[in-house]
């Protein structure tokens, strides 16, 4: 792209600015996005990989889930960001070559920008092959020879397994055989020179080539039917034909190559992952990390099993690594779900953590004190992690509270802060915690709830009288406490049941008792009553799903009112929410998943939107310009305004895998009074009011990029007009031979108790919309049969959600269309499951097909050479 020389790009600014009013200037947009979550150390490790070595270099590699990849180069003391290069989202895996410390050759898994390659150790990146880029790569795998036969495969997830034979540069298909096209690991026998060996795992079913990747068969002899997640050799593979495969049933083990397994302990326990010691021929030790981030030992080749020492705050083990030098150093490092690395130095009888440097947290989030210009107090809420709380403006934070188990959705500070030191958190799984001291110690806050499944919550402005506090649920329910907590009361009528995503009060409650309620797929409801009564307030809106809600601080005046939606952007109403009209000031994509005013917005005007690219206007949505994207890939949660005396406001962005990001302004223009010449070659027209419109110079030597959503169908066939059932299992599933289009559908009742069928599915991290559609036929003979079929997922430590219950009712023999959002699984692994619940008493049916799960997300992170103020258009 061709690149305005700098003095040109600051005269055209300032010819801008200057043509324009007072009341318009643009807010400050050559400001820049700094990572603001020291102290917030973790993340999600999918894979660690230990340099060949690492008892003189201390190098390990972490592929972190959302945040890209990070290096060590002192032994996990410290980590930083592997190199200059941008690793778009989810890093699934990474490997070393055997020859590092020569080559220093790395290879990265990823889910965005496929296939990376370093050859200086990190350093710098380059992709590979678009065949692999448009990939979802879950795992790679080198030869023992890389050096001498530069082989390395590759799995997907949706187009099955590739091989290269020079270092990455081209690829081929290795899939004859493999009936199966979504994989999650690989593994290579330590003698292929010779054996020629390597295994793929796809969900429920393991596939070995020996003839070098030319064809496969599955081999899956006397293995549960469950979800496998890592397998690995022996490393005395040439003369005792051993391996090993991590699974949700227990470690299984093969003594013949993979002929026949059996059980080699941990009966029932969900172990996701293993390594094994390199000097296992002579100490037969092998490592499991299974849920609950429990690490188990055997030293007898998985014939017993102890427990290793407790793993602190950790979720479930995902990836383990070892020290080629374990013998003697005892080393060896933990990927956590959510919480990070562990090191342990004895062998794991003790573990600590290893996570300084990795900023990988999923901040679903912030709360800024009322009085912020004096204590420079936030909190933020991290999934699966816990609160952290910041005294000095986001410059740190500090860990005040461990929630492993549960995901906290949103945190929320009184605004009698400075007096009752109140803040709550609201969680999806957990309930409500309060504390009362800064966040020093919290107490659960549940009497009066029925579910403690909550998606929002937020605090009176009038708290320090009325303490009130409003929480939503899934299911349309919603909470109303009057007493800080203490007790809850249901206030749902007149709401439809829908997860309730958002709610807000007015600023004037106390006056008026408005509260609305924004609804994932029922729109905007309100009530006048303080929650007593709800009604509908969706004219004008054209989109239903919302995200997020702000009142303008002077509603009382103005009676201004904000909506996020997912794809409609957002929505200004000025009269209170009677009527609502798109604010998105000409975006192409004006997805918005959050909203933040200015806390002087009465006098500024301005207000922030975000979903990937954060945009701010100061001219009430008159008109947006973009300040970027905090990181690449990083969907954004929630937005909050830091408002100083005398400074424009900072932004701050919590990301889904990024940590916290501060958007610092520069100073604001200042406009002038007459307009200055026109810069070179921008069109300058009037329009009636006066208002100019500004058309940017674009450079014309190559197209104008343009982002478009990537949609993607994560079920695989759905339809059914494949051979045999789900990939990954199922039970008391018939496969029929007519459906609702084409021949093939699935029986998921037939007279009988308890039938599912049921797949495992990854939702993209930042994925939005993300629409479940099947069709289902109901054949029942009974007069008011109680037969059901219900429709749940499963994730987490599981936790599972029931989406929806559907009965055997008339007319029969009617195939009917179901539709479901999934926004709120982004990022999240998840059993999808269809329950038939049959009496036995009369002939029922149940038939399923045409399962789709679309889940559309955007490439975001676009690096554009020019100030982004000159890309949108301003009139």
């Amino acid at each position: 792209m061709n690149k305005f020389p700098l003095l040109a790009i600051v005269f055209l600014l300032t010819a801008i600015a200057a043509m324009l009013p007072a009341s318009l200037a643009l807010y400050p947009q050559d400001g820049s996005w700094l990572s603001a979550s020291q102290g917030m150390n973790g993340g999600t490790a999918n894979n660690l990989a230990i340099s060949p070595a690492f008892g003189s270099d201390r190098t390990l590699f972490a592929a972190m889930d959302g945040a890209g990849l990070f290096r060590s180069t002192d032994g996990g003391n410290s980590w930083a960001p592997s190199g200059s290069f941008t690793f778009s989202g989810d890093v699934y895996d990474v490997v070393l070559s055997p020859g590092y410390a020569g080559d220093r050759t790395v290879y990265a898994a990823t889910r965005h920008t496929g296939i990376v390659r370093s050859l200086d150790g990190g350093d710098t990146w380059q992709n590979l092959n678009y065949t692999i880029w448009a990939m979802n790569t879950r795992a790679l795998a080198l030869s023992p020879s890389f050096a001498a036969d530069r082989t390395l495969y590759a799995a997907s997830f949706g187009n099955g397994v590739f091989k290269s034979v020079d270092g990455g540069s081209t690829w081929i298909t290795a899939t004859q055989g493999i009936t199966q096209t979504y994989f999650s690991d690989l593994a290579i026998s330590p003698n292929y020179g010779v054996d020629q060996t390597v295994i793929a795992v796809s969900g429920g079913s393991l596939f070995r080539s020996t003839n070098a990747g030319a064809s496969w068969s599955a081999i899956n002899n006397g293995l549960p039917g469950t979800l496998f997640y890592k397998v690995a050799f022996s490393p005395a593979y040439a003369s005792d034909q051993t391996l090993f495969v991590a699974t949700r049933a227990g470690l299984y083990v093969s003594t013949n190559g993979g002929v026949n397994w059996a059980l080699a302990g941990l009966a029932g326990i969900d172990v996701s992952s293993v390594a094994v010691s390199p000097q296992y021929i002579s100490d037969r030790t092998l490592f499991v990390g299974a849920e609950g981030g429990a690490i188990y030992r055997s030293v007898d080749g998985g014939t017993t099993w102890q427990p290793a020492g407790a793993v602190p705050r950790a979720n479930a083990i995902f990836s383990l690594a070892i020290s080629p030098g374990y013998a003697n150093d005892g080393t060896l490092y933990a990927g956590s779900a959510s919480t990070g690395v562990y090191r342990s130095t004895d062998r794991g009888d003790t573990w600590s953590p290893a996570s300084a440097g990795i900023s990988a947290l999923q901040i679903v989030s912030l709360a800024c004190s009322p009085a912020y210009a004096v204590d420079r107090t936030l909190f933020a809420a991290a999934g699966y992690v816990g609160i952290y709380r910041s005294t000095d403006g986001a410059q740190t934070w500090t860990r005040v509270r461990d929630e492993l188990a549960q995901w906290p959705v949103e945190v929320a500070i009184s605004p009698a802060y400075a007096n009752d030191r109140t803040v709550l958190v609201a969680f999806d799984g957990g309930g409500m915690l309060r504390s009362s001291d800064g966040g020093n110690n919290w107490t659960p806050v549940n009497n009066g709830l029925s579910t403690t499944a909550l998606r929002s919550l937020a605090v009176s402005p009038d708290y320090a009288n009325d303490r009130s506090v409003l929480v939503g649920a899934r299911g349309g329910l919603l909470f109303l406490s009057t007493d800080g907590g203490d007790t809850w009361n249901a206030i749902n009528a007149g709401l439809p049941a829908q997860s309730v995503e958002a709610l807000a009060f007015s600023p004037n409650y106390a006056v008026d008792h408005t509260i609305l309620a924004g609804l994932g797929g029922a729109g905007i409801y309100r009530s006048t009553s303080s929650g007593a009564s709800w009604s509908p307030a969706n004219t004008g809106l054209s989109e239903l799903e919302i995200m997020d809600l702000a009142f303008s601080p002077a509603y009382a005046d103005d009676r201004t009112i904000y909506a996020a939606s997912r794809t409609g952007g957002v929505f200004k109403s000025t009269d209170g929410g009677d009527n609502w009209a798109a604010a998105n000031g000409g975006l192409a994509d004006p997805w918005a998943r959050c909203l933040a005013l200015s806390p002087a917005y009465a006098s500024d005007g301005t207000l922030f939107s975000g979903f990937g690219q954060v945009r701010a206007s100061d001219d009430r949505a008159a008109s947006w310009v973009t300040l970027g994207a905090p990181v690449p890939w990083g969907n954004l949660y929630v937005l909050a305004v830091l408002a100083l005396p005398g400074n424009p406001p900072e932004v701050l962005a919590a990301t889904n895998g990024f940590g916290v990001w501060r958007y610092v302004p520069s100073a604001a223009p200042t406009p002038t009074a007459s307009p200055s010449a026109t810069p070179g070659g921008a069109t300058i027209t009037p329009t009636a009011s006066g208002t100019p419109t500004i058309t940017p110079i674009r450079p014309t030597s190559t197209p104008w990029p343009t982002i478009t959503p990537v949609c993607d169908d994560r079920i695989e066939n759905g339809d059914f007009e494949g051979e045999g059932l789900w990939p990954w299992g199922a039970s008391g599933i018939l496969w029929l031979d007519e459906g609702h289009s084409g021949r093939g559908a699935h029986l998921v009742g037939a007279n009988r108790a308890g039938a599912e069928l049921w797949q495992y599915i990854e939702i993209p991290l930042g994925a939005g919309p993300v629409e479940l559609r099947f069709w289902w036929l109901a054949e029942n003979a009974e007069e008011q049969p109680y037969d059901t079929l219900s429709v749940s997922v499963q994730y987490g430590d599981e936790q599972v959600d029931n989406l929806l219950t559907l009965p055997a009712v008339d007319p029969r023999s009617v195939w009917r269309e179901a539709a479901l959002n999934l926004d709120a699984y982004a990022g999240r692994a998840v059993a999808l499951t269809f329950f038939a619940q049959t009496d036995g008493y009369v002939p029922t049916l149940f038939v399923l097909d045409d399962v789709r799960l679309i889940a559309c997300y955007r490439p975001i992170g676009l690096i554009l050479d020019l100030p982004l103020v000159l890309v949108g258009e301003r009139s």
